[in-house]
């Protein structure tokens, strides 16, 4: 069942730069439709950043089939 959240996925298998923003893809979670992470750079990207960043799925709502491996 880890399969089902954050169990078996690597955040950084792709990513990009943009000005002000950092993209993260992020293969595996979520019955592996895999989800993508974006950052506000603003900030400085050297500082460590130790907050865990979760957010409600809601199931049947993604645009993604499950076990499609998004990220």
């Amino acid at each position: 069942r880890e399969h089902e959240e954050f169990g078996f996925c690597q955040v950084g298998t792709s990513s990009s730069l943009l000005h002000n923003n950092l993209i993260l893809g992020s293969p595996g979670p979520y019955t592996w439709r895999g989800t993508i992470f974006a950052l506000d750079t603003n900030e400085n990207l050297l500082e460590s950043d130790h907050t865990v960043y979760m957010a409600p799925v809601e199931d049947g709502v993604s645009p993604v089939e499950k076990y499609s491996y998004l990220g």
